[in-house]
Parts: C-alpha cells; structure tokens; sequence
C-alpha cells in the first residue's frame, strides 16, 4: 500500500512539472520560446536587409572593380586560423 502511494506521488509530481515545463518552456540559456523567436526572428530581418543592400549594390555595379567592392563589403574574406579547407596542416 506505501508502495502505491509513493509512487502515484511520484507519477503526480513528474506530470506536473512537465506540464509547467510545456506551459512556459524555458531553454537552458535561460530564455523563454517566445523571447528565443523573437531574437532570432530579429536576426533573420537583418540578413535580409543586408541581402537586399548587397543586391542593390551588384545590380548598380558598372565594371568589375565595382562588383568586386560589393563582394568585398558585404562578404568579407573569413579567417581561417591561416590555413584553407583541403591544406595540409
């Protein structure tokens, strides 16, 4: 009978700590869902307006130096500690 008791404890106490888990999910950065898809919502806007100003900047480039600027201003040459992919180290 302890035994039965325990553990419908137990299985009541699990249930609702998932169920406040599914009600306001917190990652373990410490932010809810909500404040997560805002952040990376507000992120993705910013790729694609700087997406759209790289456009506009190739669609006016007039010679190669001028496409080649574009390029070098909205995709920068990343760092690779030196070394390229395929190098042997």
């Amino acid at each position: 009978m302890k035994t039965a008791l325990i553990a419908a404890v137990f299985v009541g106490v699990c249930a609702v700590t998932v169920r406040a888990a599914e009600v306001n999910p917190v990652s373990p950065s410490g932010m809810s869902l909500q404040q997560k898809k805002s952040e990376i919502l507000l992120h993705i806007d910013q790729r694609i307006a700087l997406s759209q100003e790289e456009k506009v900047c190739v669609q006016a480039a007039q010679s190669h130096g001028e496409f080649r600027a574009c390029r070098d201003k909205y995709r920068p040459v990343k760092q690779h500690d030196g070394q390229r992919n395929g190098s042997p180290q």
